[in-house]
């Protein structure tokens, strides 16, 4: 077991693991991330998944991959990495990424996903024999010859081994590869419609089928036929790869093949586990896809004829009505109702249609019953069809068991009227919710971008973000508020700031090196196993910081970016309110407290100071001695040079909770604060010994030196600060005079 497993296990702590992905809005990164969830609850592993792109306002994808490697570089809580590389390598110079990505995670056990880089583990679909078995399908069962292949990226690996499949599968069935047949792609509709105008406008050759190398271009490749007024699969069969959310429900649904993307995220975490504690892993390790046949190639849908197949078992296993729907129910609804239940449903819906006579209402509001009872536990009604064609099918079979037999039916067809009702309730109450969602995130975006200070926004964001099922939110924003992304690679966290279940956070790193993730844990109170994702906060071309919020595969994609949008927009508001304020405070030439800003600070600092007893505050005036002198001699350039160095030794000499503002011209004031008046003779001869000691180097053209007036206020207020401001002013003039009459001060 390697050094860091042991001294987790004698500190009782649980690993943490880093997620690479390319974008949150991605179905299949998502299936990955809940197949390494699986084995995080397993093991009791910390997940951190960085999203290596952000959505802009003009839904563009803009990557920074380069933060991510950084920020991953740079952890010290991170105990391995899962790079998904199939999806963020680049289409061109994929060698040279992959040997970066080595020597940038050299250091820590790293397993790349659909994508093999040479020296570290990967997981791998079996692209080509997935393809293999979509052509050799269709020169199979359906008699084509002259397939078409849209390809995807040249050079991305998952694409090469998919062609090699397409192929495989000609030569095995001893049809001559032809390059005319080639179309080029890149994973997208698009390039599924331009792959077609291709096909058909400028290569013009005959085909009968298509087989594209993932199901978005499939997409594309069929709207495009459907277009021109080709039909699929009557003209022409068209297949994808990947069994997109979307396969089952497009018209005509998608033959493709499978990926099992959960098995695929499941395993890369096991394979990261294992090099963690340092047991052998083999180099490739490849998850099998599934071939499935549908519309698009001119097949019926293999859940149909799986489903007859049961059926028709289901009839030849069993001695009675109430058997036979009893299975059926089981083979429909067993992974989320109990089976007592089944069975109690089952009893009452088979009662009332043995019941001698048969009555049609009875029936009605026993399956209405059992429907509101099924909504306590799932949504998905269009089971209930299917159910109905069970019972339809069994009344069937067993109509020696029942009376009344096409009273029964046709009662059993009015039924599916109760079933499109839950559907259409189902679906308005979907409607309702996405548009509460929707005034949700508006809300939360107009409050997040009316705050004006840091503390107003965590307050804000732990207000909105839970109603959105987010339990917390921190972001780490780096120093000097932005940073050129493209100029300058340093991001170290300056403040951080947001909420952690209830609890509003807000300080400064103060030079101090944190962990986001140390934080978490920080305010994770019960230390309960968590998933987190981390998302870059851009404004156009300007860095910000990184967003953590936690991950739920039930929250949707819009959710998260749209509060990543908002959380980004605030924050750029921020900056330009604190901006725009500093500039309106501050002194352009010494960095200093304007007369404005000296005033507005000194008079918080007296409250402050009203609350701590014990401390004597101060006021100091001072004046630059000579300053007409060196302007006169050397120019106005020397002696801005001069005003700026005195503020210099002003802000070394004082403390930095000490107010210090340029009154104007060669003027300076400061509001410190002292235990005793001793204290403040002691800073008098400090700030006079900075003035010698810089004269002695000789650095300038000119003499520093200064005239100096200290009163003390009686108590800390206003009117004794006014009061003070007037006597210190009087004190400096006093001592101006007996320099010009030759008495040192």
């Amino acid at each position: 077991m390697s050094e860091r497993v042991s001294e987790m296990s004698r500190k009782n702590e649980r690993l943490h693991v880093a997620v690479l992905i390319a974008n949150s809005g991605d179905a299949c990164q998502n299936t990955i991330i809940d197949g390494i969830n699986d084995c995080a609850h397993k093991y009791d592993i910390d997940i951190s998944a960085y999203i290596g792109a952000y959505q802009t306002m003009d839904n563009e994808y803009v990557s920074h991959y380069e933060t991510c490697y950084e920020i991953i570089k740079n952890s010290k809580s991170l105990d391995g990495l899962i790079i998904l590389t199939g999806f963020i390598t680049p289409e061109e110079g994929f060698e040279t990424f992959a040997e970066e990505i080595v020597q940038t995670f050299m250091h820590i056990p790293t397993v790349s996903v659909s994508y093999h880089i040479p020296g570290m583990p990967s997981v791998l679909a079996d692209n080509e024999s997935g393809i293999y078995s979509i052509v050799d399908h269709l020169i199979k069962d359906h008699d084509k010859e002259k397939i078409a292949f849209i390809r995807g990226p040249k050079g991305h690996l998952e694409a090469e081994e998919r062609l090699a499949g397409y192929k495989r599968a000609l030569s095995a069935n001893s049809i001559n590869f032809d390059e005319q047949y080639i179309l080029p792609g890149n994973f997208t509709q698009i390039g599924g419609n331009e792959a077609i105008k291709e096909l058909i406008e400028v290569r013009k050759l005959p085909y009968d089928a298509v087989v594209a190398s993932d199901d978005a271009t499939a997409f594309g490749a069929i709207n495009e036929l459907k277009s021109r007024g080709v039909s699929v699969p009557k003209d022409v069969s068209v297949t994808g790869f990947d069994d997109d959310r979307v396969a089952t429900t497009f018209t005509p649904s998608l033959t493709t093949v499978k990926q099992n993307f959960r098995q695929i995220g499941e395993t890369s975490a096991e394979t990261l586990v294992s090099l963690i504690k340092n047991e052998p892993v083999e180099n490739k390790q490849y998850i099998d896809g599934r071939f499935i046949s549908r519309q698009s190639c001119g097949c019926l849908c293999e859940e149909f004829l799986q489903n007859k197949a049961i059926r028709d078992d289901s009839w030849k296993n069993s001695d009675c009505l109430n058997i036979y729907v009893l299975k059926e129910f089981e083979l429909l609804f067993i992974d989320y109702i109990p089976k007592e239940q089944l069975a109690g449903w089952v009893d009452v819906l088979v009662g009332c249609i043995k019941s001698k006579p048969f009555m049609a209402n009875d029936f009605y509001k026993a399956f209405d019953g059992v429907l509101i009872e099924y909504s306590l536990r799932s949504n998905d009604y269009l089971k209930w069809f299917e159910a109905l064609d069970a019972i339809t099918a069994g009344v069937g079979a067993y109509s020696s068991e029942v009376e009344n037999l096409n009273t029964i039916l046709s009662s059993l067809v009015n039924t599916t009227k109760l079933v499109q009702d839950a559907c259409l309730k189902f679906v308005k109450e979907m409607e309702y919710e996405l548009i509460e969602a929707r005034q949700k995130l508006s809300r939360t975006a107009s409050a997040l971008v009316l705050t004006h200070d840091l503390d107003s926004l965590s307050y804000e964001l732990s207000k909105a973000l839970p109603l959105l099922s987010l339990d917390f939110a921190i972001v780490g924003l780096y120093e000097n508020n932005t940073l050129d992304s493209i100029n300058n690679s340093k991001r170290d966290i300056e403040t951080i700031f947001g909420f952690s279940k209830g609890r509003i956070i807000n300080f400064k790193c103060n030079g101090k090196r944190t962990e986001l993730h140390t934080l978490i844990e920080k305010y994770n109170i019960k230390r309960e196993r968590q998933t987190q994702c981390i998302f870059p906060l851009f404004s156009k071309d300007d860095e910000m910081g990184i967003l953590f919020l936690p991950y739920n595969n039930n929250i949707p994609t819009v959710v998260y970016e749209s509060v990543r949008m908002s959380i980004s927009s605030a924050v750029k508001g921020i900056q330009l309110l604190t901006r725009i304020k500093d500039l309106s405070v501050t002194d352009e030439l010494t960095g200093l407290l304007n007369r404005r800003g000296f005033f507005q600070f000194a008079h918080s600092r007296l409250q402050h100071l009203q609350r701590n007893f014990g401390l004597t505050p101060l006021v100091m005036f001072f004046d630059i001695d000579g300053l007409k002198r060196i302007n006169d001699n050397f120019g106005h350039k020397e002696g801005d040079l001069a005003i700026a160095t005195f503020a210099k030794i002003l802000r070394k000499t004082l403390r930095g909770e000490d107010i210090i503002g340029r009154m104007g011209g060669d003027e300076f004031v400061a509001l410190t604060s002292v235990k005793s008046g001793r204290d403040g003779k002691k800073l008098e001869k400090r700030i006079r010994e900075s003035f010698v000691k810089l004269n002695e180097k000789n650095r300038y053209k000119f003499k520093l030196d200064s005239s100096i007036g200290i009163v003390a206020l009686e108590e800390p207020t206003i009117e004794c600060f006014d009061d003070a401001m007037l006597r210190a002013d009087s004190v400096l003039y006093e001592e101006k005079r007996k320099k010009k009459e030759g008495i040192t001060p």
